[in-house]
């Protein structure tokens, strides 16, 4: 481990921090570092929720996500691995400077409480609602009939986060490359076979994603004429460029649904988190839901949409089983004879 990899990380600032620490820990301790930085931020990528937004109720949540697969004592080592991160983060990144919102350097602080009190007030308060946080059918045709401007790119960018269950992230990462001689194909798009290779976010290797025609024609046309007058385009090797950078950036993915949501009227707050900010019900993760929930209503067994969806557990896919249930249910009710 004192010889570091980048290819052993998901994400950059993990291994910029691990690389700080190499001449001050032992091995061991650089490999619980990697672990924590890189397993929390990945933890953070799900929900969705933007690193300098985090407090204790993320911390929380990522806590409460192992109480079930590991020891006690080893979440607690996890613990203090995040604390001496996020100790990182605020001096040579500027982050959390209110050191009321995360005090990570507080003493009194008892890991064991927020092992053991049992589920945190997020997971209670989305619980409430129904868990599984997704977009309705009816909420997908306003959300598309109000998207912001660039309105040919954001209604495609709608269509492939409901349509195929990608990742914000995964929009993002998405590249092309010219045109090859005679064939339909962008490097990893396949226009042709109405397919392409998802770009690895989430582990070492994409999957294959196949698209229907209404995703096929927008994204032929994007690729084809919509594309080319962004502003960027020609020094960009990704599909979704902007008019201020050569790639659209993951938060820019969140803003531009949360702000669709916000005109057709269909927003709402799930919850407050410590900081008093709002977590917003309608976001890409919640499009993402509305795949999952879709593929498990019309019959597509567990472990298809777990490789569809790119989940690592199959635990993650397994919550969608409430609605093959709740589909059973509905027509037990409706078609049963009458006794």
């Amino acid at each position: 481990m004192k010889n570091i990899t980048r290819k052993k990380f998901n994400h950059e600032l993990g291994y910029e921090f691990v690389v700080s620490r190499r001449n001050k820990s032992e091995n061991q301790t650089l490999t619980g570092y990697r672990v924590a930085s890189d397993g929390f931020l990945t933890f953070l990528d799900e929900r969705e929720t933007e690193l300098e937004d985090v407090d204790w109720t993320d911390i929380d949540a990522w806590i409460s996500s192992m109480v079930d697969e590991y020891a006690e004592s080893s979440i607690k080592t996890r613990y203090n691995h995040l604390r001496t991160f996020i100790a990182w983060l605020q001096a040579r990144k500027g982050y959390f400077r209110d050191r009321d919102v995360l005090p990570t350097d507080a003493k009194h602080l008892d890991i064991t409480e927020y092992i053991t009190r049992g589920k945190t007030r997020k997971e209670e308060e989305m619980n409430a609602k129904g868990g599984i946080v997704w977009v309705r059918d009816e909420e997908y045709e306003l959300l598309k009939q109000n998207v912001p401007e660039p309105k040919f790119r954001n209604e495609l960018i709608l269509k492939m986060l409901r349509g195929m269950g990608l990742r914000r992230s995964e929009v993002a990462e998405l590249q092309i490359t010219p045109q090859m001689e005679h064939q339909d194909r962008y490097g990893a798009i396949n226009l042709d076979d109405s397919k392409l290779m998802t770009p690895p976010v989430k582990s070492d290797s994409g999957r294959e994603m196949w698209f229907g025609s209404g995703i096929a024609r927008p994204l032929r046309r994007w690729i084809d004429t919509e594309r080319e007058p962004v502003y960027y385009s020609d020094d960009s090797d990704y599909l979704f460029p902007s008019r201020s950078s050569e790639q659209l950036k993951p938060k820019s993915v969140t803003s531009m649904v949360v702000k669709a949501a916000e005109r057709a009227g269909i927003q709402s707050t799930m919850y407050t988190d410590a900081g008093g900010g709002k977590r917003n019900r309608i976001t890409p993760h919640a499009l993402r839901h509305a795949y999952g929930v879709t593929h498990v209503r019309n019959g597509t067994d567990i472990m298809t949409l777990k490789n569809l969806m790119g989940h690592a557990d199959i635990s993650t896919t397994q919550t969608y089983l409430q609605f093959r249930d709740e589909k059973m249910r509905e027509a037990q009710h409706r078609n049963a004879p009458d006794v």
